[in-house]
């Protein structure tokens, strides 16, 4: 808030009993309490910060005031006129406000997960350049096999990303990279992101930027044994129709159930045998005149 109404008798009949000093720090807690659209903090020394106290007088009057205006609740010291206004204040918010505070609370989140990504890559002994773009940051993570921070949620989208993921940019990140234990041996659920980072890498390569490895169709696809050239070949297809990542999925998983109900190819060796067995019958009839081409 950056304005609130300040009804004179009604603050001179409420506050006549104080002295200047408790007055002006009623006034310094309200003020922040708009400011920050927020009850004051609980400890009583972050209180006394956000009235900036600065010598003892004013620290005794802004605790009388504190305990005779506001009421210490779970999450804060409230005032209730205060908490009133606020919360028709928010009620009424222009859309462009709460537009402008949902975009900086985006660009926030995104800070956060970058600098979570380059603290996690600094740790495993990589060093990014300042500059790589978070699908580069990912990429490092899939190529090292290094632990994804559970610190850096994000929101998988099919809209893929922006070009150099500039703040609020969203992309598709992968549940959990393989994490090497210090024996030596991975899980299966790791060996399992480890491939699936690698058949993404593949079809990156092929033109589709939001493969997403932990998406559940590619890791049934590679259990059932799908190879990075159907994926990155289903990748390209879809790449030059400007069709999504899950559509180069659907064409290899129609293919490969094309291929299932046409049933085994027989191997050659068996081939060859049918063939021989069909000439050892065929060429004695056509030597007794009994048989072979009119």
């Amino acid at each position: 808030m950056n304005w609130f109404e300040k009804h004179l008798g009604d603050w001179a009949k409420k506050t006549g009993h104080l002295s200047m000093l408790e007055e002006g720090a009623y006034n310094r807690m309200v003020d922040w309490c708009y400011a920050h659209e927020k009850p004051l903090p609980l400890p009583e020394k972050d209180v006394l910060k956000c009235a900036r106290v600065r010598s003892p007088a004013e620290k005794a009057a802004t605790l009388r005031v504190l305990h005779e205006f506001f009421v210490l609740m779970e999450d804060g010291w409230h005032q209730t006129r205060v908490d009133r206004r606020i919360a028709e204040f928010v009620k009424t918010r222009p859309a462009s406000a709460e537009a402008k505070l949902a975009q900086n609370e985006r660009k926030k989140r995104s800070r956060e997960r970058r600098a979570a990504l380059f603290e996690a890559l600094r740790n495993a002994g990589l060093s990014p350049l300042w500059n790589a773009t978070n699908r580069e940051l990912l990429d490092m993570f899939e190529e090292y096999e290094v632990t994804l921070p559970v610190t850096a949620p994000v929101t998988a989208t099919s809209h893929g990303m922006e070009s150099r993921d500039g703040p609020g940019a969203q992309f598709p990140l992968p549940n959990n990279a393989a994490a090497v234990t210090g024996h030596g041996s991975r899980t299966v659920t790791e060996v399992t992101a480890t491939r699936a980072g690698q058949a993404c890498k593949a079809m990156r390569r092929a033109g589709l930027p939001d493969a997403n490895p932990s998406h559940p169709l590619l890791l049934r696809l590679l259990e059932g044994g799908a190879t990075d050239e159907e994926l990155s070949t289903a990748a390209a297809e879809a790449s030059a129709r400007r069709k999504p990542f899950v559509y180069a999925l659907g064409i290899v998983e129609g293919r490969r159930r094309d291929a299932a109900a046409l049933g085994p190819v027989a191997p050659a060796t068996q081939r060859e045998s049918a063939a021989s067995a069909l000439m050892r019958e065929f060429v004695p009839r056509v030597a007794s005149g009994n048989g072979g081409p009119t």
